[in-house]
């Protein structure tokens, strides 16, 4: 759910489109609470249906299917964080979240997409390769998952290394590097076939000279120039994709720092193809004319916008009011564009939304 296909088929407009964010705190298991809120919730869907204008038969098939998914949510077993609800007349999506966020409710014309478009962009996949003398794991990662993948390796030989005469230090340097050397060739034998034409980073965890010899011999131009210093086999591969994480930061941003740059540049040489007014920037999706938009995520700002008409926007929203925020982000990924959310304050001139055009 967390790709940018799925996401852009919830992008559409819709005669009715119900969003619910419910937050379900696992550690806390505060289930009396938890039931109250979604009792409470419930009874909100129903007020904001009927202020919307859906007709009763729709009405009721659309707080049926989420009364009857909400009523049947077994509290005291439930992990995922939040579920996230997009229902309409034609559309029932239930997602799991891997990251909490706040309760919300949201009934429109559009699904409410911005809170989970930061969780799309950072979810790409990377490699974490672990090793030590004699042992390789692969791990594929993404910041929400990790899955170990079988390398196909043959155990190493009992014999492999014979143990030199005593104080032939030399000796025992050049056995571990010749047996190193062998163990290699399996490895990145290994390694080729698994990968295969896939480019996704890979993040190399091992000890000094383990890494050391790795590098020399491999040939891989998607291996990180950093890498995780440690036996990585002492460490929960949990906490081998945290730190994995620390060192793919940069890559993970990179799609929004490379936009925030364009969106700079352009402002700064007064070019015809960036857009900071809203009113433009949503013109201009409609006509899908925005390449890359950048948009608030922490904060809403509603009203309604048809294309050729004027721009009607305000603090607090009325019963047929959209967040254009979040508006105009379906849009652009429905037209084919990309959409980020990041907080209001990195978006260049305090602008509630930042648009890169095509023409």
């Amino acid at each position: 759910m967390l790709g940018k296909n799925a996401i852009t088929s919830l992008s559409g407009r819709h005669d009715t489109a119900v969003s619910l964010y419910l937050p379900l705190s696992p550690a806390q298991r505060d289930i009396r609470q938890q039931s109250a809120e979604i009792r409470q919730t419930l009874d909100e869907l129903e007020q904001k249906l009927g202020q919307h204008g859906l007709d009763a038969e729709a009405q009721s098939a659309v707080s049926g299917f989420l009364r009857e998914k909400l009523e049947g949510l077994d509290l005291a077993t439930h992990r995922s964080p939040c579920l996230a609800f997009f229902v309409g007349t034609d559309v029932r999506e239930v997602v799991s979240l891997p990251e909490e966020m706040p309760r919300s409710l949201t009934v429109g014309h559009y699904f409410n997409i911005k809170p989970i478009l930061p969780l799309v962009a950072r979810n790409h996949r990377f490699w974490l390769l672990a090793l030590s003398e004699g042992r390789a794991r692969l791990f594929s990662m993404t910041p929400f998952q990790s899955e170990e993948v079988d390398l196909n390796l043959a155990p190493p030989a009992a014999d492999a290394m014979p143990p030199a005469e005593h104080g032939a230090e030399d000796g025992v340097a050049q056995q571990t590097a010749d047996t190193l050397s062998m163990d290699l060739k399996d490895l990145l034998h290994a390694l080729e076939t698994r990968l295969g034409s896939d480019t996704a980073p890979i993040v190399l965890a091992a000890e000094p000279k383990i890494g050391g010899h790795f590098r020399k011999a491999a040939n891989l131009p998607q291996l990180l120039e950093e890498s995780l210093i440690l036996n990585p086999h002492a460490f929960h591969p949990a906490e081998l994709q945290r730190r994995a994480l620390d060192l793919m930061q940069p890559a993970l941003d990179a799609s929004v720092d490379d936009v925030l740059q364009q969106v700079e540049a352009r402002l700064g040489d007064a070019a015809s193809n960036v857009a900071i007014r809203l009113e433009e920037i949503l013109a201009a999706a409609e006509e899908g004319r925005v390449d890359a938009l950048l948009v608030a995520g922490d904060e809403a700002l509603w009203g309604r916008f048809e294309p050729g008409s004027t721009l009607v926007a305000h603090g607090r929203p009325n019963s047929r009011d959209e967040d254009l925020l979040n508006q105009v982000a379906a849009v652009t990924l429905r037209n084919g564009g990309r959409a980020y959310a990041v907080p209001r304050a990195r978006i260049p001139r305090a602008s509630p939304a930042a648009a890169t055009l095509r023409y």
